[in-house]
């Protein structure tokens, strides 16, 4: 499989280092509909920090097909450019075939590569650039 981290990168590249928001149905991560808040970081930096946090979950993950672009919380005005508490993150994943990446959430309670809690691409989240 090819490593897809510089493919992620530029894909995710308008979003990091920005307070990216975006108002969500609940679906994608088993939580009501809320505004929930994304962090972008590069990949390799955000795989380092899951292995460290999460590595029990992760043996058969593959970070260069299901590549992590950022970490999620729910929204709070009053959080400023503080994230909140994360319980979810989002991946590229090319693990299901295909050239296109779908968007794959996970959280820290579900480590599933599961269609169900996909999206066909960035763009469908409606990601919002405060």
């Amino acid at each position: 499989m090819a490593d897809r981290t510089e493919e992620a990168r530029g894909m995710i590249q308008r979003y990091v280092a920005k307070k990216v928001v975006a108002e969500l149905n609940g679906k994608l991560f088993e939580h009501e509909p809320a505004t929930f808040r994304f962090e972008f970081a590069d990949p390799e930096e955000l795989w380092s920090a899951l292995q460290e946090d999460h590595e029990d979950y992760l043996g058969e993950w593959d970070p260069l097909s299901t590549v992590p672009v950022a970490s999620v919380c729910k929204f709070q005005e009053s959080d400023g450019d503080e994230m909140g508490y994360v319980f979810a993150w989002l991946f590229l994943d090319w693990s299901h075939g295909g050239n296109v990446p779908r968007v794959l959430a996970t959280t820290s309670d579900r480590w599933k590569i599961d269609g169900a809690y996909t999206v066909p691409s960035l763009k469908d989240l409606c990601l919002k650039v405060l």
